[in-house]
């Protein structure tokens, strides 16, 4: 899904944004143009078994979470498409601003992911491969009315509230409470393809952890 912001940025902050990520973009396309065929093949072997092993744990964990009910059958096979940067941004049939990191098609049962994962961590990839799939489950999961932490209420349109704060709390049942994927985009912003040093500390020091406002608590 797009980023959606309740207050509207000012241009100046918008152009900002996009001048960022497509640095990063621009970074991480010529990183790949220049693996040899070797190397990216490598990459995308490992990329494909961290996916297929992040599906195996999440349809493990599912049962014993007790979400979905008894009746519901879950899905037998997830598709996934890995996508360059260009087909990202065309993803959903029109041309977006941005890049998409991880999508979702559930009519065909289909997460995209973008190419670029193939150059984060482990557990950055698994993040976001369990967040896409759990956005294929929730239509299954039993409903109940979720308390809306404060940064979804300002990062998504009211209609998807619901699905997003699901998505998150499951995703961070098994991978945690760090934006792994924010923290690991924001040291290539700061280091290019040395990122790795920052990344670590950033985890380190606790600042990725997911807000938990809201502006009231589950009972």
């Amino acid at each position: 899904m797009n980023e959606y912001h309740a207050e509207k940025l000012t241009p100046e902050l918008t152009n900002a944004e996009l001048e960022i990520e497509d640095t990063r973009v621009k970074l991480l396309d010529s990183a790949l143009a220049s693996l040899s065929i070797f190397d990216e093949e490598k990459m995308q072997a490992r990329l494909k078994q961290v996916v297929v092993e992040s599906m195996r744990e999440l349809f493990r964990a599912v049962p014993q979470w007790n979400i979905i009910p008894e009746t519901q059958m879950l899905p037998t096979r997830i598709r996934v498409l890995i996508l360059t940067s260009e087909e990202s941004k065309r993803y959903y049939g029109k041309v977006n601003p941005t890049i998409v990191w991880g999508m979702v098609m559930r009519g065909r049962t289909t997460i995209g992911l973008i190419k670029h994962l193939g150059f984060a961590p482990t557990e950055v990839i698994k993040s976001v491969t369990v967040h896409e799939c759990l956005h294929i489950l929730y239509p299954l999961a039993k409903k109940v009315v979720l308390n809306i932490r404060d940064s979804i209420q300002r990062g998504y349109p009211p209609e998807h509230y619901q699905e997003e704060e699901w998505v998150t709390r499951m995703t961070e049942r098994l991978c945690g409470k760090d934006d792994l994927l924010l923290g690991w985009k924001v040291s290539v912003d700061a280091r290019g393809m040395q990122w790795k040093e920052v990344y670590y500390k950033l985890k380190k020091s606790k600042i990725l952890r997911r807000e938990a406002n809201y502006s009231s608590y589950d009972s």
